[in-house]
């Protein structure tokens, strides 16, 4: 048989030398040699394929990132971008100085982004200086940790807009925040006096939320004097002295929101009817067995939105009882529906209690009409039973009812009003209150948004702080040193 010796070269034809071998003959010597020669060709050629693929790749990513959308963006939406990564880090805005001339003029160009201060990570009084130099004249939000002092923020209290603190710093009482709107006393082993949030320390205040525990009940001699801001929200923890109470009837015609915590002690204080006129969300949290009825009778005809908790502890009825305008209502028991003339959402966060809430409303089909949702939690339930109930029950009623079971993605998210909503943690950093709408949390529109940062906007909804990442900066601030940016 006649043996075939290929020529080499660079446009040698592989796929005829391959055609032409007869692969089931032994080689010779010559066909070894010359075979050799060939592959030392074809891998030569793969190494300089390869290498030139690594550096088209490179070139690739280099076009793609000179056209990037976060390139193109107009200023001001760059800036709300990266003002909204550095919220929860303060290494994150450093770094973001150091990524290029632009980003670094960005970001020193939008003070708001330098105006949250944690104090957790801002331990350093130059690194809390540069913050306040970078942030202009931007209203401030302070986050305290427990024994921390405010130090150099005792020159710039007028523009603390928002304070969130475990104990009350050293000469704090002496002090007007003349422009605070949102106060947060996280709680812990100490307690204050009603005098030391009164208005002439906090003339603008209008959210609280208070864990911490009032000591005594205003002195009579004061009780003609003292007065509080015109709270909208306020989140307290019901105490055996009546100074809660006096703290409510300060702010009735005020509230729009308010969350009360009964502990675990007996309410000294008899019922007594309050009447809040503007209160659209009430939430009351029950950790206490012997309260099994409200030490307060209130009078709620704005009321939209209701939740109880009970802690494991059973209630035959809601601890509120005005519950006549009320559309969105949540319970971890299973609820007396007789006062719900207006409910539209039922949430349970027991699945196993939407059986026995169906049965209610098929024993007395009038119960709840405007009811079409009923929400629980991802749990085994029986089907078969509910949807058999279900049919029979919307054969009865005017307005049919439907079951949906959520997960915790969906059940974590805040109640339409909460008190939650004007916290401001380094985890739950402030923002506008979500309007409310029949079903879900829709967040309050601008009225200049334009359609780009709309999605921009819901791009930063749907990531939250961690969008570093989705813009290519994640994992690149371990190591920065915070010291080479202070000028």
């Amino acid at each position: 048989m006649a043996h075939v010796t290929p020529k080499l070269g660079l446009a040698f034809d592989y796929h005829t030398m391959r055609h032409l071998i007869d692969i089931n003959s032994l080689p010779v010597t010559e066909d070894i040699k010359s075979s050799g020669r060939v592959i030392e060709e074809m891998e030569g050629e793969i190494r300089d394929l390869q290498t030139r693929l690594s550096q088209l790749q490179g070139e690739l990513e280099i076009y793609k990132a000179w056209i990037a959308p976060i390139r193109r963006l107009p200023f001001d939406i760059l800036s709300y971008i990266l003002e909204y990564c550095g919220q929860g880090d303060r290494k994150t805005l450093l770094s973001i100085a150091a990524v290029s001339r632009l980003w670094r003029e960005t970001i020193l160009g939008s003070p708001r982004a330098w105006s949250f201060l944690n104090l957790n990570e801002h331990r350093s009084n130059t690194l809390t200086r540069l913050f306040l130099q970078r942030s202009g004249q931007c209203p401030l939000h302070v986050y305290l940790p427990r024994d921390c002092q405010l130090g150099t923020l005792s020159n710039v209290v007028d523009r603390i807009e928002c304070l969130s603190i475990a104990s009350m710093p050293f000469g704090m009482p002496s002090l007007v925040f003349q422009n605070l709107k949102k106060l947060s006393l996280r709680g812990g082993d100490f307690m204050i006096n009603l005098g030391a949030i009164d208005i002439s320390h906090f003339p603008s205040l209008r959210h609280l939320y208070c864990q911490t525990k009032f000591k005594d009940s205003l002195n009579p001699m004061y009780e003609t004097v003292w007065s509080i801001a015109p709270l909208e929200t306020l989140s307290i923890v019901a105490v055996p002295n009546p100074a809660w109470i006096d703290l409510l009837k300060e702010c009735i015609k005020s509230l729009k929101s308010l969350k009360i915590k009964y502990s675990t002690f007996k309410i000294s204080s008899g019922p007594l009817r309050l009447t809040f006129p503007c209160l659209e969300y009430l939430e009351i949290n029950n950790c206490a067995p012997e309260v099994e009825k409200s030490p307060l009778e209130l009078l709620t005809p704005s009321l939209k939105v209701y939740v109880e908790h009970s802690e494991g502890y059973f209630n035959a009825r809601p601890l509120h009882r005005d519950l006549r305008t009320v559309i969105h209502a949540r319970f971890d028991q299973i609820p007396g529906l007789d006062n719900f003339s207006q409910l539209r959402l039922l949430q349970l966060e027991e699945a196993s209690n939407v059986v026995t809430v169906l049965d209610l409303l098929l024993a007395d089909p009038s119960l709840c009409p405007e009811l079409n949702l009923i929400q629980a939690l991802l749990s085994w339930v029986s089907d078969e039973y509910c949807t058999a109930v279900l049919e029979k029950l919307n054969r009865a009623r005017t307005r049919p009812i439907r079951i949906e079971y959520v997960d915790n993605s969906v059940w974590s998210k805040e109640f339409p009003g909460a008190p939650e909503t004007y916290l401001c943690w380094p985890d739950a950093l402030c923002s506008e209150p979500p309007e409310i709408s029949d079903y879900g949390w829709s967040q309050r529109p601008s009225l200049n948004q334009s359609p780009a940062d709309s999605i921009v906007l819901s791009r930063l909804r749907l990531y939250g702080p961690d969008c570093t990442s989705h813009l290519g900066l994640g994992g690149m601030w371990d190591d920065v040193d915070e010291e080479s940016f202070d000028h």
